[in-house]
Parts: structure tokens; C-alpha cells; sequence
């Protein structure tokens, strides 16, 4: 099977013998919300999740430029867990390449939900948070309390 897009419809050419196979590949690019939660599973093995941002930008109809965010629950495992944790804070840049899942879980009053995290196979680190020095220095001050 091999798809054509013709002035923006989409069109199917069907021969023999294609077939398309089934595709689950995520790839986000952003920055972390916040550090990174690292886990132990029942199995001891190393989970990490990683709040990823992402911004779609665009120019609306009046031209205004607009950033929307979106929010990704990213899971590491094993040693790329470890190492995410140990290297990775909020708003460090991060490129992640995964899979798409959902699991479902029950909450404390028995309801049931469900969550589609990405599950991590690499995780490339890029850009570190600026660091901002602030323009004054914080003075501490520490009252003592005479308890007698």
C-alpha cells in the first residue's frame, strides 16, 4: 500500500504484496517541569519519570505569534533512569525516543483511570537550565529565641 496526498486529500494506491506495517514511535523534544522522580519497581530495577514541555508554535490568523505547550509523562528504566536522575533538572532540554502507552490504574476510591506515558528507549541530554545570579545579595537574618 502506498499513500499519495494529492492537494491535500489523501488517496490509497493498493498493490500486491504491500503492507504496511503497525508504527508506535514517539520522539518529544523540550524541557523538563521538574526533576526527574526516580523509583524502584517490585523487581528492583531503576524507574525514572521525566515531566517533558513541549511548544507548538504558530502565527494566527491576526499574524500574533503563538507558543501552545504540551505536557509528556515520560518513564526511563535501568541505568538510563539512574543517569537522568543523577545528570538532568528542571528545565534542562531533553530529546526523547520512545514508545506510546497506556496503562490503567485505580485510584484510592476505586475508580478507574488511565495514563499514555511515553516509555523511553533513548534519552538525549541537551541544553542546561540558565542559571539566573541574583542582583542583590540575600542577607539571612536568624533571631535568637532566650527560652528562659
Amino acid at each position: 500500500m502506498k499513500l499519495i496526498n494529492i492537494s491535500n486529500q489523501l488517496s490509497v494506491e493498493k498493490r500486491k504484496g504491500d503492507r504496511m506495517q503497525d508504527l508506535n514511535e514517539s520522539r518529544v523534544r523540550g524541557r523538563l517541569t521538574k526533576n526527574p522522580e526516580l523509583t524502584s519497581s517490585e523487581s528492583s530495577q531503576s524507574r525514572a519519570v521525566l515531566n517533558v514541555c513541549t511548544n507548538y508554535r504558530y502565527t494566527n490568523a491576526k499574524g500574533e505569534k503563538v507558543s501552545k505547550p504540551s505536557y509528556h509523562r515520560v518513564v526511563v528504566f535501568g541505568p538510563n533512569a539512574e543517569n537522568a536522575a543523577k545528570y538532568l533538572s528542571k528545565g534542562h532540554q531533553v530529546e526523547i525516543d520512545g514508545r506510546s502507552e497506556t496503562r490503567e490504574y485505580k485510584t484510592e476510591a476505586g475508580e478507574r483511570r488511565w495514563i499514555t506515558e511515553i516509555i523511553a528507549d533513548v534519552v538525549r541530554y541537551g541544553e542546561a537550565p540558565k542559571k539566573v545570579e541574583p542582583s542583590e545579595p540575600v542577607i539571612e537574618t536568624v533571631t535568637e529565641i532566650d527560652p528562659f
